[in-house]
């Protein structure tokens, strides 16, 4: 079968970007549901960081459940905005070593490993800046489904090598981290000779405390489109924390490409550190991890499509090569 070549769905974007055209404004809406996929299928390899899927749903701004309500007495006079927004959603993510076929892989590869996750969030935007807290809580070892999921894909449905190491997967643990995130937003629109494109930066700082993650990273991305009010940039599942989005009332398609860089001084990574409590498979982290991603959002109507494509240095001292995936993010109000 012939593989589509890792940018083709940048391709894709901006092919559908220009037959899109102006879309008739969509109805209001009450939430945000959104789909993110990222996979290293879309870099042509099956290795390292392989598959995360998250499911959210943001709820109407300012429709606060009452942990919320709590949460944002405690956040006045450090952040004040018009705008607060609650976002539920489940995850899973997956990591396995470079050669799936072997059923005891060496002990200086990525341990196999999945964590299968609850997430609440709470973010505050005032259109210049959008802080965001929030908790993650899952669950690794076999209750993770990250064996069931991705033998399912590859034996059932004849996707890839059958996977035969998952017996040394990480031990069954439950786990959490808890996320501050902020994002500011600068930016202008060009002038009458560029045919009003906007151009923005949006720089990111994020700190992670817990026994999935403990990390604090920064990041610069820069966008070319029109409309970027669209959101702060493409979510991420494991990296960025809440997808929002604001609904589209212009009556005009809005679109944007992208590039970024950043980087994590990482105190753990539980996928490398292995198990808290327990023994099991690990590897020498890097303390320093550096991220690079380009990209495009475009917003077909109601729906808001995207992707990423990722390239990471190696973050454990035994990996030689920089690694790649795509993430894929749809969008819609519901």
């Amino acid at each position: 079968m012939t593989r589509l070549p890792s940018f083709a769905p940048l391709l894709m974007l901006a092919a559908g970007a220009a037959a899109a055209g102006d879309a008739a404004a969509p109805s209001r809406a009450r939430g945000l549901l959104t789909l993110q996929i990222e996979n290293d299928v879309f870099a042509g390899i099956d290795e390292q960081y392989t598959n995360g899927t998250y499911l959210s749903y943001a709820l109407p701004r300012n429709e606060l459940p009452g942990w919320a309500r709590w949460t944002r007495r405690q956040l006045l006079g450090v952040v004040e905005a018009d705008d607060w927004q609650v976002v539920y959603g489940v995850g899973q993510s997956m990591f396995t070593p470079s050669d799936i076929t072997i059923p005891d892989p060496p002990q200086d590869e990525r341990p196999y490993a999945g964590f299968l996750f609850g997430s609440a969030y709470l973010s505050a935007d005032t259109g210049r800046r959008l802080d965001t807290v929030g908790v993650d809580v899952g669950v690794t070892g076999p209750p993770s489904l990250a064996e069931t999921t991705q033998k399912f894909i590859h034996n059932d449905l004849g996707i890839g090598d059958t996977p035969r190491g998952w017996g040394t997967q990480l031990e069954t643990e439950v786990a959490f981290r808890v996320v501050y995130e902020q994002k500011r937003k600068y930016g202008t629109q060009l002038g009458p000779g560029f045919w009003g494109l906007e151009v923005d930066a949006i720089p990111h700082v994020a700190v992670a405390l817990g026994t999935v993650d403990t990390s604090l990273s920064g990041a610069l991305t820069v966008r070319a489109g029109r409309g970027l009010d669209i959101d702060y940039g493409m979510p991420r599942v494991r990296r960025s924390v809440a997808p929002m989005a604001r609904e589209n009332t212009t009556g005009r398609t809005r679109w944007n490409v992208f590039a970024g860089a950043g980087g994590r001084l990482v105190g753990r990574d539980l996928f490398l550190d292995g198990n808290t409590f327990r023994d099991s498979r690990s590897v020498d982290k890097e303390p320093f991890v550096a991220d690079a991603n380009l990209g495009a959002t475009v917003d077909f109507g109601p729906v808001i499509v995207s992707y990423m494509h990722v390239f990471r240095s190696p973050d454990f001292e035994t990996l030689d090569d920089w690694s790649q995936f795509g993430a894929l993010v749809l969008r819609a109000p519901f």
